[in-house]
């Protein structure tokens, strides 16, 4: 399923308490933020996500909620639990009510089998620090286990890395990547300076700087995009450290510094053919889906009404 957002803004309760460095202006965090995720992909975005179109419309919670799942960052697992009761367990909330327990069970070893655990099926997962159970890896890989069990088309990651060492790192994106692949899943993760190695494994990359968008497109596109903006990146340097240091407000800066920095780098985005060809396609997700009328009657009605009064 191809996922799109649109004018997405967001600003803080407390105004003040806002860094000078993430927006245009003090009172937005994003400000008229568009953006695509497609199938069979994965998109890293470094910074803030809003809400989402499919198909052209805006949807309810309770739709989103079906064709999606959200791997938060702060696993919710009980430690005491073995894996597979884990799993079960979650099968049973997640799962279509048609299914059987045969199916259900059927369910919960493939999903082992995909992400790797099934040698650890009868372990107890453990809570860190207080009883000894499952690594850290595998924590985060149970995690995306529990949200697949529903199929859904798109998958949310909050920082899916967090607290893991470079080896699990590497292999908690490359399940997110035959994930998408193989099941034909969008896959969005929000990330903070990966390391070289896995910054080139994102399909996609989306920059925010400023509560806007400073580039949207492939990992390797940034080289040419800040080359030419004239902030190359430095030879044996991380790219994902070069470009969040260029976006950032850095000690050495001064607020002008920053914005005309910010501003170049956009600008050079804006009149590349990598921009164009994604406001092509972001507004073509919009149009085919009217077109088309994917949503039956009644929901297109409601998502009418409700674009309306938002309007």
């Amino acid at each position: 399923m191809e996922l799109s957002w649109h004018g997405i803004t967001a600003t803080p309760k407390n105004p003040r308490e806002i860094d000078i460095g993430l927006s245009t202006h003090e009172d937005y965090i994003l400000n008229n933020v568009d953006g695509l995720a497609v199938p069979g992909e994965v998109l890293a975005i470094m910074g803030a996500s809003g809400s989402v179109r499919i198909n052209g419309f805006e949807i309810d919670k309770p739709t989103l909620r079906k064709v999606s799942a959200y791997a938060q960052q702060k696993d919710l697992l009980i430690g005491t639990m073995t894996v597979i009761e884990h799993l079960r367990f979650m099968a049973a909330l997640r799962t279509s009510p048609d299914y059987t327990a045969d199916e259900q069970e059927e369910k919960v070893q493939a999903i082992m089998a995909e992400l790797g655990l099934s040698h650890i099926a009868d372990t107890i997962i453990g809570w860190p620090h207080r009883l000894k159970g499952i690594s850290g890896g595998e924590r985060k890989r149970l995690s995306l286990a529990s949200e697949i069990l529903s199929s859904p088309s798109v998958l949310l990651c909050d920082e899916p890395t967090s607290g893991l060492d470079a080896f699990f790192t590497h292999h908690v994106i490359q399940v997110l990547k035959d994930l998408a692949r193989r099941e034909n899943m969008t896959i969005v993760v929000t990330i903070h300076q990966p390391s070289s190695r896995v910054y080139e494994m994102f399909d996609k990359l989306c920059l925010l700087a400023m509560g806007q968008v400073i580039y949207l497109g492939p990992p390797n596109e940034v080289y040419k995009i800040f080359g030419s903006a004239g902030f190359p990146v430095p030879e044996f340097t991380n790219p994902a450290e070069h470009v969040i240091h260029c976006l950032s407000l850095n000690d050495d800066d001064t607020i002008e510094d920053h914005k005309e920095r910010i501003q170049k780098i956009r600008y050079i985005y804006n009149n590349s053919s990598i921009a164009k060809t994604y406001d092509a396609r972001l507004m073509g997700s919009i149009s085919e889906g009217e077109r088309l009328g994917a949503l039956n009657q009644r929901e297109t009605l409601q998502g009418m009404l409700l674009r309306g009064a938002l309007n």
